[in-house]
């Protein structure tokens, strides 16, 4: 099954995508392959524990990690927010990540909401602003991200723009 990304563009030394999740089951190492051969540094995972049983992704820490990708799990319900602090710390990490000319992509069930929120927040900590960074995912994506107005909202709450 073909895993793509979908980069964001930001200018920097590494890159920064978000994408739906991977194909699980008997398929999920060689999804995690695939992404590694697309040079995929970190995978963070925004999928509850019930949606990767339901997908097949239980073992997707330990497929990761197999193909050479670090692997961080930050699970929000579906459409969903996840906590600002825990938000904040993690786009921090990742931005850290991107500047220092990693691959980081972030994934959820459909790749537009929870991974949007992460991938957005780690713009912003990169230097863009909420609406910047709402557009880059937009554009990127095809479709509005985030997706809820809860998940916009939080961008602009940590963009300065509550």
């Amino acid at each position: 099954m073909k895993t793509t990304p979908f980069v964001l563009d930001w200018p920097g030394a590494g890159r920064l995508a978000m994408m739906p999740r991977p194909a699980g089951f008997d398929w999920l190492a060689d999804s995690m392959a695939s992404l590694r051969g697309k040079g995929v540094d970190t995978l963070v995972c925004a999928l509850t524990r019930p949606e990767q049983e339901r997908l097949g992704l239980l073992r997707e820490q330990e497929e990761a990690e197999r193909a050479g990708i670090s692997f961080l799990s930050f699970p929000v319900a579906d459409f969903g927010v996840p906590d600002g602090e825990e938000l904040l710390e993690l786009s921090r990490r990742l931005a850290q990540e991107v500047s220092e000319g990693r691959f980081v992509v972030a994934h959820c069930f459909g790749g537009i909401g929870r991974s949007g929120t992460i991938a957005g927040a780690t713009l912003i900590q990169l230097g863009a602003t909420a609406d910047q960074a709402m557009e880059i995912m937009t554009t990127a994506r095809g479709f509005s991200a985030p997706e809820t107005d809860a998940q916009r909202d939080l961008l602009r709450k940590l963009g300065g723009r509550a």
